[in-house]
């Protein structure tokens, strides 16, 4: 059996369609190219929640069928016979394109669905891979979760439906040629999206601590399209042959892949380790296979393996069609096509060797901060490794004495000395002798908050979001990424100076957490 290697394109209703004849099941998708990465942090995980609502309104179907959310698109998808499949897409369209009358009372179901998928630790950010490089902008979003579920209301849902379900940010994706009988209708309209950020400022090869499970190195990638496929199959392929098969240190290598934009990608390469001892160990030994990879190329038993694979899976019927959807995506989001999945499979060892070391000057480590469990060890093994620290909030770092009582002084705000103690504008407060914070102190100022023990301060202008949930804590999320969690209740005497800075927050950028268990409660009551 032959399959297809094009695409064929026409146009259906308006929504420019893509389609290859595939043997098998019918399978026909509609594909909106806005996705987590096009949001904001006070709207992150709104695309989700939006999948959602018309999901709800679309009904029953009767043939397999789903919907998945990610960084790049919603995707609508189903399996069967054509006009059932084609009866599931029309209403998928009429469904988007009624969210205009969508009621908070209606919301309220769709958002307790959301959570008790996410759970409530998808309620707050956390530094990943994409953060790391990104901060809370771009791909970066995608590690917010869904931090401000509880706050997003029917005017946000209508407002992305409005941007998204229209034919110009859409695509039709069919595994067989159209026929007359495929209608969907959405609103005519452009695709209007931003470009993708700048990295942050990153020391390379870096390292950053953060808030998921898994030891993860990841690379900005600038190769020829048509050979990313088999110089990431054998960084992975060589990845799991030796942490996984031959001392069994980790389940498996996963892989995610994104475009960035019309040249560059991003890859990560994640590993779960379970042990805060052997965490440091793949960390080492990762480091180690990357950069023998880069310079002594691929085992070449290895290499002929990971070529043969992807030749034979270039033969399947699903790798056809996750290629033909691969290549609707990207085209509603005015991406180059992803080249046919049988090419770039002749790459000799020193090809792949030096498309290795291309990557490594890019190269971002993140770990897991809880499987940090000796500071020390890790200060050796950066240096040993020659991985940069990458530090995601302000300090006193490169600060004299003289500068930190200023600026503590001052509330951020002061810059001379004199008058920041004649005058002070910070307030110091220790943690209530009962509470979970006996022993600690921070300062509020009128520009700033400090967490006096670690040298930590976050500023307003860094500030993104800010929520606080049930129990009263506060998260301050910032551009970098990173959040920093306190309850100022369990100081002493912040209530003033905890209301004067959060006044002083960016407008629009206080989205509350409250109401997750009575939502919860209220889901399973129902």
């Amino acid at each position: 059996m032959t399959l297809s290697t094009t695409i064929d394109r026409t146009t259906i209703a308006g929504i420019p369609t893509l389609w290859c004849d595939l043997p098998g099941d019918y399978t026909a998708a509609l594909v909106v190219g806005i996705g987590a990465r096009d949001l904001t942090p006070t709207t992150a995980g709104l695309h989700h929640l939006v999948e959602h609502v018309v999901m709800s309104r679309v009904g029953h179907v009767t043939v397999e069928h789903n919907a998945v959310s990610s960084p790049d698109s919603i995707t609508f998808w189903a399996t069967g016979d054509q006009p059932r499949v084609h009866d599931f897409l029309h209403r998928v369209a009429a469904a988007a394109t009624s969210l205009h009358d969508i009621t908070d009372a209606e919301l309220r179901v769709d958002r307790a669905t959301v959570l008790a998928e996410v759970g409530l630790s998808g309620l707050y950010a956390g530094i990943g891979p994409l953060a790391a490089r990104w901060g809370a902008a771009g791909l970066g979003l995608s590690d917010l979760g869904h931090a401000p579920l509880l706050a997003l209301d029917a005017s946000d849902v209508r407002g992305f439906a409005a941007r998204a379900f229209v034919t110009g940010a859409s695509r039709l994706a069919l595994t067989r040629p159209p026929t007359p009988d495929l209608d969907p209708r959405l609103p005519a309209g452009p695709s209007v999206r931003g470009e993708h950020p700048a990295p942050l400022a990153l020391p390379a090869p870096g390292i950053a601590y953060a808030d998921d499970s898994q030891v993860a190195v990841s690379f900005l990638v600038d190769l020829p399209p048509e050979h990313r496929r088999l110089v990431g199959s054998v960084v992975r392929e060589t990845l799991e042959r030796r942490l996984r098969r031959a001392n069994g240190s980790v389940y498996g290598v996963d892989v995610a892949a994104f475009q960035v934009d019309s040249s560059t990608s991003s890859w990560t390469f994640a590993s779960d380790p379970p042990t805060p001892a052997g965490a440091r160990d793949v960390l080492r030994e990762t480091v180690r296979i990357l950069r023998a990879l880069a310079s002594d190329g691929p085992d070449p038993e290895a290499l002929v393996h990971v070529t043969e694979t992807l030749a034979a899976d270039a033969s399947l019927v699903d790798t056809r069609r996750d290629w033909l959807f691969t290549a609707a995506e990207s085209e509603a989001r005015g991406l180059p096509a992803p080249p046919p999945v049988d090419t770039g499979l002749g790459l000799d060892a020193a090809e792949v060797r030096d498309a290795v070391a291309r990557l490594l000057p890019t190269m971002l480590v993140t770990y897991p901060r809880h499987l940090v469990d000796d500071p020390d060890a890790f200060e050796l093994l950066e240096k040993e490794l020659g991985l940069t620290m990458r530090v995601p909030l302000r300090t006193y770092a490169d600060m004299s004495h003289r500068e930190v009582m200023i600026d503590l002084a001052g509330g951020g705000v002061r810059h001379d000395l004199a008058s920041a103690l004649v005058t002070p504008k910070g307030t110091f407060h220790k943690g209530r002798y009962f509470g979970p914070q006996r022993g600690l102190e921070i300062s509020l100022g009128p520009r700033q908050l400090v967490l006096v023990s670690t040298g930590v301060k976050v500023q307003v202008e860094d500030v993104v979001l800010v929520g606080e949930d049930d129990d009263g804590d506060v998260e301050l999320v910032t551009r970098t990424g990173a959040s920093v969690v306190i309850n100022p209740r369990h100081f002493r005497r912040t209530e003033r100076p905890w209301g004067r800075f959060l006044a002083a927050l960016p407008p629009g950028v206080v989205r509350s957490k409250r109401g997750a268990v009575a939502l919860s409660s209220a889901s399973q009551d129902g």
